[in-house]
């Protein structure tokens, strides 16, 4: 197995943010950083 080659255009802009950013279907489809911190903080971290 061979991880497949990155996305074109995938090093800025939305597709960025959309692929190190957006949860599964599971979660509620939605950015990391708009949801609550499990400690219950509402301060968005963005890495």
């Amino acid at each position: 197995w061979t991880p497949p080659a990155p996305h074109a255009r995938s090093e800025r802009g939305y597709l960025k943010l959309y692929l190190d950013h957006a949860s599964q279907a599971g979660d509620g489809v939605d950015f990391d950083f708009l949801t609550k911190a499990p400690d219950g903080r509402t301060t968005p971290v963005i890495s």
